[in-house]
């Protein structure tokens, strides 16, 4: 039965010690010379933290550090505990004689662990009492009918739910008292024993409790995922190895923030320590994780769309301690999942089609075109998605009804309070136009719910409006919470993915509704160009054809169909236009662009064709393979203005891989990976790569040019290491074909 004793404690300043987490003989402070035999000290000889049942308690077991394990060189590296906040855990201390309540006190000193050492140290002193106060820290003795080890005493001890988060020491003291009670002697322990304290979602009184085991497997625990990427007509899930919980990413994680300079009282906020994540992420301030390039050009780096999940790129900063190179939004959203997964915040990877980057603070995407209805050079730019995070949290700081899912994006495009960071910002808020509140709510509502405004210059300076509010903030996606990898029965994509979650409706109204447009106009009023809605006399249509299902190397056309519904003649003047862009929006190069002049009768249709050939835009194309159709017309008579633009893709095959779908830990077993050429020319610089926590540690496989219509096949013989569903991704890379990937889920048995 367990004893009512129980103790609390207050953080003080105090300071760390040696960060090495290994099993060593305790220590302590040498007995006084003046002490009688006869009454010997209470002296600490071993420390059992019950690594086992602890970190099964808490959900953290899946963490490698857990396990005894060999490092790079065959040394033998001990278990480390790791736990969660404001949850209890059993640890068994060994003295050096019996322990007798009445004569000796205890004290159990947590010191959390900083690098470089402050000159004064943060520490939390808990004494062994009865005392009993929610919410605080706290210990009691733990007695078991069974115990017959006179010397062993075990402890229940209990994080305070608000507790800072990272890495801790514990010392142990003890204190012989008088047969008066006067305190005659002390030994403190020398020697401290290591552990790290996360969040905890699992604990009502953490800020980042979320409700719902399958919630928690998924957002906290899941170390495989979907991310995805396309645009809103043809979207993919992007396989995303995590791995949280792989040996060196805790250690990593908390590197980050700790030479960062972040405040470690700030530790135990998860809104400050989602907001600082965002920052850390990228390279642009203290020295981050992961460095931007939307250039094109990644010489002295990786291609971002040859990443195939996260580990990789934290081994590579763990080893260096240097940025590591290059990355855009998807890459910067897994990093992004790994750290808060890793460190207990829960945490999903969002993708936003048809998302807008608004420049100016105006929360309107701003287009230019001159008389001609050629476009110009714009700042604002609609991304063919865009991926962030929403992480999940109470907001005591704000008003009623903005906790749940917060959105931060650590992709690196503008500078918020001095540094390249943004959130977190209530999703809720987003929704209902609340812009005013912390942090970055313009920007952000301006990403899903902004209107186009078209300025079409005049021939006598001046510019004409049009506003277009369509288009941005489409089908919203997230992987469905199960708690589980992806199945591998079939190559979903878009709308049809069964791991997809559309969570548009918890950013949006429904477009056009009356709600939608009451947010989007309160929006406006916090907006840098207030009041730009206007409207004009409109009778002919136009509708621009969607395109779909284009596979690279297949010609393709761009049409138009326009409908005079006045009952006279109208005069139409329509410019079509393809561009090969990069998924950002940003133009590389025009393809091919044309001008038409129409007579059309009363109550006539026309169609408009622009015809692209492969030759046309094969030496063009950019890594994801991404193109934008725009039309821009004015009807003479009325002078109605038509602008509108479509985003698509070219289909590319996937990588397959063939492997045994359930394997013994221990057992060998083969994998083969396949990718055929789809191209009518050799593809050059190829290189695969394979990685899977739990059967494969990230690796790359050069390969020679492959023909037109050839397979490129790599062998190779893995050995899972863990139990469970495990995902094995393997990447195709290219200087024709970048992007290209498969998975496998395998489950492992004992």
């Amino acid at each position: 039965m367990e004893s009512r004793k129980r103790f609390r404690g207050a953080e003080d300043p105090m300071v760390t010690a040696n960060p090495s987490l290994g099993r060593r003989p305790l220590r302590g402070r040498a007995l006084p010379s003046d002490m009688e035999a006869s009454d010997p000290m209470l002296q600490v000889k071993h420390v059992n933290l019950n690594i086992s049942d602890n970190t099964s308690a808490h959900h953290t077991d899946k963490f490698e550090i857990t396990q005894l394990r060999d490092d790079e060189n065959g040394k033998q590296i001990d278990p480390a505990l790791v736990i969660r906040r404001g949850q209890k855990f059993k640890i068994d201390v060994t003295f050096n004689q019996p322990f007798d309540e009445e004569a000796n006190d205890l004290k159990l000193t947590f010191v959390f662990v900083e690098q470089p050492e402050p000159r004064n140290k943060r520490q939390v002193k808990v004494l062994v009492s009865d005392e009993d106060k929610p919410k605080e820290w706290g210990a009691k003795i733990y007695k078991d009918k069974d115990d017959t080890t006179a010397n062993t005493v075990s402890f229940i001890v209990i994080p305070a739910p608000d507790c800072i988060i990272g890495k801790w020491q514990l010392h142990i003291d003890t204190v012989l008292r008088t047969k008066d009670g006067r305190k005659a002697l002390r030994y403190k322990q020398d020697t401290p024993v290591y552990m790290y304290i996360l969040f905890n979602p699992w604990c009502r009184d953490d800020q980042v409790f979320m409700d719902g085991e399958k919630n928690r497997k998924e957002y906290v625990l899941n170390d495989f995922g979907k991310i995805y990427v396309g645009n809103y007509k043809e979207s993919s899930g992007r396989p995303w190895i995590f791995g949280q919980f792989e040996d060196f990413i805790l250690d990593c994680c908390l590197k980050l923030l700790d030479q960062s300079g972040f405040a470690s009282s700030l530790l135990g906020d998860p809104i400050k320590v989602a907001r600082k994540i965002s920052q850390l992420v990228n390279s642009n301030d203290d020295n981050g994780l992961l460095v931007g390039n939307w250039s094109g050009d990644y010489e002295g780096g990786k291609i971002p769309m040859a990443w195939v999940g996260s580990v990789n790129i934290y081994k590579k900063y763990w080893e260096t301690k240097k940025p590591v190179s290059f990355g855009q939004c998807w890459v910067f959203s897994g990093c992004v999942t790994t750290f808060c997964r890793c460190i207990g915040i829960p945490c999903r990877s969002v993708t936003n089609f048809g998302s807008a980057h608004d420049t100016d603070g105006s929360i309107s995407i701003d287009h230019h075109w001159d008389n001609d209805f050629s476009p110009l050079p714009d700042d604002d730019s609609i991304w063919n998605y865009h991926v962030w995070n929403d992480v999940w949290m109470a907001r005591p700081d704000l008003p009623s009804g903005n906790g749940g899912w917060q959105a931060i994006d650590a992709t690196p495009q503008e500078l918020s309070d001095g540094v390249y960071c943004a959130g977190p910002f209530p999703v809720n808020a987003v929704k209902n136009g609340d812009v005013t509140l912390p942090y970055d709510g313009p920007f952000i509502f301006a990403e899903v719910n902004a209107d186009q405004v078209n300025w079409i210059r005049q021939a006598d300076g001046s510019w004409y409006k049009m506003i277009v509010n369509e288009k941005i903030g489409k089908n919203i996606s997230t992987k469905k919470a199960s708690g589980a990898p992806m199945g591998n029965s079939a190559r979903w994509r878009g709308r049809d993915d069964p791991d997809r979650e559309d969570i548009t409706h918890t950013y949006k109204f429904p477009e056009g509704s009356p709600e939608e447009r009451a947010a989007t106009l309160k929006a406006n009023q916090a907006s840098s160009k207030a009041d730009i809605y206007q409207h004009g006399k409109e009778d002919v249509k136009f509708q621009l054809e969607d395109k779909d299902e284009i596979y690279v190397g297949s010609p393709f056309d761009c049409k138009l169909w326009v409908e005079n519904q006045s009952s006279e003649e109208r005069s139409v003047f329509v410019r079509l236009t393809a561009l090969v862009v990069y998924y950002t929006g940003v133009v590389k190069t025009k393809v091919k662009t044309k001008g038409y002049k129409l007579k059309m009768p009363p109550n006539s249709k026309q169609e408009v064709v622009l015809d692209v050939e492969p030759n046309d835009y094969m030496r063009q194309l950019v890594e994801q393979a991404m193109f934008k159709v725009k039309c821009m017309a004015t009807v003479n008579e009325t002078n109605q203005v038509f602008a509108k633009s479509d985003d698509f893709r070219l289909r590319r095959p996937d990588v397959e891989i063939e492997a045994q779908e359930k394997v013994r830990v221990g057992e060998e077993f083969p994998v083969e990976i396949k990718f055929v050429n789809p191209l009518s020319c050799s593809l050059s610089n190829c290189e695969f790569t394979v990685e899977g926590p739990g059967l494969q540690q990230p690796k790359e496989y050069r390969h020679n040019n492959i023909g037109p219509g050839l397979e490129a096949k790599i062998s190779l013989r893995l050995t899972a290491k863990r139990t469970g569903q495990k995902m094995l991704v393997a990447g195709f890379d290219c200087h024709e074909l970048p992007d290209i990937s498969g998975y496998l889920t395998i489950e492992v048995t004992n």
